[in-house]
């Protein structure tokens, strides 16, 4: 299928490459089709494309890369959303902030709601994690992220 972006202008996705997310995002429940873009000039990081809206993308990592103690907590209900067997299925994002004008150092992740992927089913689901002591604007790069912007820019 043949979908429009504002980003990456018209792009191919096969049907096989979209994620199902039965519920959305939080803030676009009405979006419920996305695909992966892989930043070419960096693999630490890419997009979550909205198959239904040309402007909605989310810039994503995988969180483990920038904080090795980062801990998921999921409910048995967001398990049987997402079919996950064992957590060897799910891949781990977290949605990045980057300000207009910013620079890397003002680059932030939003830990406390992770986005979950099953791998295989295709399938997935943000998790805002109740009561966890993460942030939602956690600095990527810096004293509290886990590597130097030096090798690390989106």
């Amino acid at each position: 299928m043949l979908c429009p972006t504002e980003r990456f202008g018209v792009l191919e996705v096969k049907s096989e490459d979209l994620i199902d997310f039965p519920k959305g995002l939080p803030g676009f429940p009405e979006l419920t089709r996305y695909f992966l873009v892989p930043v070419a000039e960096n693999p630490v990081f890419t997009w979550l494309q909205a198959v239904d809206d040309p402007a909605v993308a989310f810039l994503l990592t995988n969180p483990f890369l920038f904080f090795p103690g980062y801990e998921v907590r999921v409910s048995p209900a967001e398990e049987e959303l997402l079919g996950a067997k064992s957590p060897e299925d799910v891949a781990v994002y977290v949605i990045l902030r980057v300000p207009a004008g910013g620079g890397t150092r003002d680059i932030t992740a939003n830990l406390l709601a992770p986005v979950l992927i099953h791998q295989r089913q295709r399938r997935g689901c943000q998790v805002v994690m109740e009561g966890a002591h993460y942030r939602i604007r956690e600095p990527l790069f810096g004293e509290k992220g886990g590597r130097s912007g030096a090798d690390s820019q989106p």
